[in-house]
């Protein structure tokens, strides 16, 4: 593989791509104060961002982000803004889904001085969605003191009645301890099947979140539960209803005490038993999911489907072992992907 494949490749897997960063930046800045020491500033910054893409520039946002700062640098108080920041851009400092679209808003304070910085911030979300589902926040409280963030946040989907919510302290340094709380009931978590890039739409069904997380940054603990009731998912036009679920964190390792749901018109789905979260680990009674008479019928594949698998590792890395059953149907290719096959193909024939 030559170079400039190595490097495609690379770059396709990456959500965003520094490098190819720009933009246009006006500024007014204001310093006063008897010495260098002892400044007050009065910025104001507005600019556009986009992206050098290979065809066309990609612009990040519609409207400018316009950021603003008043007080002192060295000790005292003073205000800060920013708004119009696309969450691409985020991906400079943090993982960003590429689902999660539009613009986050910061309002605040700040103090500067003895007992170290105090920040107080109120976050705003701008036209955001996730996928097709728009997002707002009835809260968005986040307080920096002592070297830890304070959370208090409350995310809510476009005509939902509940809300997710998150509160907690998250420290900066990575060996102290994590305390957060996640809740949600209803219909609060409809939103996050946006994630998914549209493959899974969530029809109905209630849910019953309570996580308290703990341990560390490095090694982080979950306790707690959820509960789905009477769930309707549709996967790629592929139906799955009836489920009903249990699910326990305990520590470092989740159990499924009760999944089953129904596929189609007969087929069912059942799941049972346990699995590490985060780090790989033996379980005395493994997960097992089980699969029978369901038929899957999508756009590529018309087919009966049997399953009985057990599930090792963790959440975040499985290993599945056991048996697959495909039968009575057919599968067909992607004409997109058969075309990329045939054109690789009659590259490799030039070559040679």
């Amino acid at each position: 593989m030559e170079l400039v494949d190595v490097r495609r490749d690379r770059r396709e897997k990456e959500a965003f791509h520094p490098e190819d960063l720009r933009g246009q930046v006006d500024a007014v800045v204001d310093l006063q104060g008897p010495n260098l020491n002892s400044l007050d500033v009065d910025l104001t910054a507005r600019g556009h961002l986009w992206i050098d893409g290979e065809d066309e520039d990609i612009a990040l946002q519609v409207k400018p982000f316009i950021a603003e700062l008043k007080g002192p640098l060295s000790s005292g108080e003073g205000s800060f803004s920013l708004v119009h920041l696309p969450f691409s851009l985020l991906a400079l400092v943090a993982p960003v889904p590429p689902a999660l679209q539009g613009s986050l808003g910061i309002n605040g304070s700040y103090r500067l001085g003895e007992g170290g910085p105090l920040l107080t911030t109120e976050l705003v979300l701008e036209e955001a969605s996730v996928g097709q589902e728009s997002i707002e926040l009835d809260r968005g409280q986040v307080l920096l003191a002592n070297e830890t963030l304070q959370l208090d946040l409350a995310l809510r989907a476009e005509g939902a009645d509940e809300p997710l919510t998150v509160i907690g302290q998250v420290p900066l340094t990575p060996d102290r301890s994590l305390d957060i709380r996640v809740e949600s009931h209803g219909d609060g978590l409809q939103f996050l099947a946006g994630f998914s890039k549209d493959v899974v739409a969530w029809n109905q069904g209630n849910t019953d979140l309570r996580l308290l997380i703990g341990g560390s940054l490095l090694a982080p603990e979950a306790n707690g539960f959820i509960v789905i009731n009477d769930g309707e998912f549709v996967v790629r036009d592929q139906i799955i209803s009836k489920i009903k679920s249990s699910i326990l964190f305990d520590f470092d390792r989740l159990e499924v005490r009760e999944f089953k749901g129904r596929i189609g018109r007969s087929g069912t789905i059942e799941a049972s038993g346990a699995l590490k979260l985060f780090r790989n680990g033996p379980e005395d009674v493994p997960l097992a999911i089980t699969v029978e008479k369901a038929r899957i019928n999508v756009p590529t594949a018309d087919l009966a489907l049997a399953a009985d698998l057990r599930v090792s590792g963790a959440l975040v890395s499985p290993n599945f072992q056991g048996n697959l059953q495909l039968s009575e149907g057919s599968i067909t290719p992607n004409q997109a992907l058969l075309s990329r096959s045939k054109t690789g193909n009659a590259n490799t024939a030039r070559k040679a």
